[in-house]
């Protein structure tokens, strides 16, 4: 009885701690990529078109840095799409077309916001 016991505690701290790590995981991406999708739209607002291309080319990069971590820990249709939505925006800057762009980077924003809402500490994702 007392092996049972201290094996499901061992489990339940074992579980705590990989959902605890891949939260904190999940936050610092999270806001690792506003941070930069704000940027790009602060360029983009000031006129530096430049600026902001170099901006979504790093946070691009970033992402393919952070995606196989994430592949272990999220769903892949969700992180698909954000691929999509940082190659659709590069594209439409590259086009200049302010609304598409605009429109892209709003379902970016929404995008990562769905992740991390997905990762964040819940009773359900510990068991």
């Amino acid at each position: 009885m007392r092996r049972c016991f201290l094996s499901m505690i061992a489990v339940l701290a074992l579980s705590l701690g990989v959902c605890l790590s891949s939260f904190f995981f999940m936050r610092h991406v999270a806001e690792e990529m506003e941070a930069m999708r704000t940027q790009v739209l602060e360029l983009v607002e000031a006129g530096d078109e430049a600026g902001a291309r170099e901006r979504v080319t790093q946070m691009a990069g970033m992402w393919e840095k952070h995606e196989p971590l994430l592949e272990a820990i999220s769903p892949h249709d969700t992180l698909h799409a954000v691929t999509e939505l940082i190659i659709e925006a590069d594209a439409n800057l590259s086009a200049r077309d302010p609304d598409d762009f605009s429109r892209s980077m709003t379902l970016l924003g929404l995008a990562i916001e769905h992740l991390y809402m997905e990762e964040r500490l819940r009773l359900e994702n510990i068991f």
